[in-house]
């Protein structure tokens, strides 16, 4: 069993291309609030886009019917700076649940409440008042704000897509998203097409992304991004639409284990089912974060080169699961299919030869690789599922 897994690996390295702690938990006790600006279809008025972003912790849960429930009141206050009138004023009361304890006094549980203005151009004074209504703490934002016609790219918003929903997306962190979402407006009196619009992530021009029309403002657009596209720490994305640039800064961790493994559970027994661990038993019941950590310490032992920001082999192993799973889950998954198992352990062929049809009838597919193996699978019983006929 060892020799097959130091195997394996040694054909995955060779296929493989090369603030302190308590000023941040600081800073995320904070509540804040992020603003966006787009056109409308109002003459002479624009949208306000507003995101308030709470921190459980600074408020009094009380438990109710087996759930964590805090009360507060909230109050949004828009003034114009030229005539210091106010021109907006709105209040309200949030319940904000938890289904759990520990999720009401972690510095990372946060609630956003997103508003929507109309307002028009000018220069604007926002305050945001919050009061939790058990223990009277209250919290006041404010913020300046200017509101202008979008004449090449508006603010870019950045979201995250969970159970078919498009949710803001806290701090424009990814963690375990396989795609990011960037919501912006254009101003279509010139004309969109691919020669005057681009995306570059530091400087770098990306090719690898949809962009679609969303709701019915004929230059609203989103565009999904996969993070397989950003391939380096804390990018900074640049849309450029001829001479007009906007830029949004992300927060992502090219080794974190959570932005390159979506599903660790699948991944675990993968592992297994080649060998790579004993038991999976042991680890199966286990929490998400355990189940990361123990990919990661054990493939954080196995990186071959600890000065690059990816650990090569373990993106390779996830590339190869996903390539199966895609290509070959014909009849089953596709990691456990005979052309997964070779392409898990033998990495991708140099060649494929196609065919329709062999002496006997049978569709058939060769792959070659750099070392002179060449491996035959057929399908006999014209179902897609390739079997391995012959290994050479």
């Amino acid at each position: 069993m060892k020799i097959k897994i130091i195997a394996i690996f040694s054909l995955f390295l060779f296929s493989c291309s090369s603030n302190s702690k308590l000023d941040k938990q600081t800073k995320n006790t904070l509540h804040k609030i992020e603003s966006f600006v787009y056109n409308s279809n109002i003459n002479d008025s624009l949208y306000l886009d507003l995101y308030v972003i709470l921190n459980n912790k600074n408020f009094v849960f009380k438990k109710s019917n087996n759930i964590f429930e805090a009360d507060i009141d909230l109050s949004i206050n828009i003034t114009d700076v030229k005539s210091e009138k106010q021109v907006l004023h709105e209040s309200w009361s949030e319940s904000l649940i938890e289904e759990f304890y520990n999720k009401t006094r972690s510095h990372n549980n946060k609630k956003i409440i997103y508003k929507k203005f109309l307002l028009p151009p000018g220069e604007y004074k926002l305050f945001v008042f919050i009061e939790d209504k058990d223990s009277k703490n209250n919290w006041v934002i404010k913020k300046k704000i200017s509101i202008d016609s979008i004449n090449g790219i508006s603010d870019i918003i950045v979201k995250e897509k969970t159970d078919y929903q498009y949710k803001f997306l806290l701090n424009n962190e990814i963690t375990n998203q396989d795609s990011i979402y960037c919501f912006f407006q254009l101003d279509l009196s010139k004309t969109f097409d691919s020669d005057n619009f681009a995306i570059n992530i530091n400087n770098k021009i990306v090719s690898n992304y949809k962009i679609s029309k969303e709701s019915s403002l004929d230059n609203y657009f989103c565009l999904r991004l996969p993070v397989k596209a950003i391939d380096t720490n804390d990018p900074s994305i640049e849309f450029v639409f001829y001479d007009s640039k906007k830029s949004v800064e992300i927060k992502y961790d090219l080794k974190k284990i959570e932005s390159i493994l979506s599903d660790p559970d699948l991944f675990l027994e993968v592992m297994f089912y080649y060998g790579f661990i004993d038991s999976y038993k042991d680890i199966k019941n286990q929490t998400k974060d355990f189940k990361y950590n123990y990919i990661k310490n054990y493939f954080l032992k196995l990186d071959p080169d600890l000065s690059t920001e990816q650990n090569e082999l373990l993106v390779e192993f996830n590339s190869r699961i996903e390539y199966a799973i895609n290509k070959f889950s014909t009849l089953g998954p596709g990691w456990r299919s005979d052309r997964g198992k070779i392409l898990i352990n033998y990495g991708y062929p140099i060649q494929k030869e196609n065919s329709q049809n062999n002496d006997n009838g049978y569709s058939y597919i060769v792959w070659y690789y750099p070392s002179g193996k060449k491996v035959v699978f057929i399908d006999q019983d014209g179902f897609g599922d390739y079997k391995i006929y012959r290994e050479m």
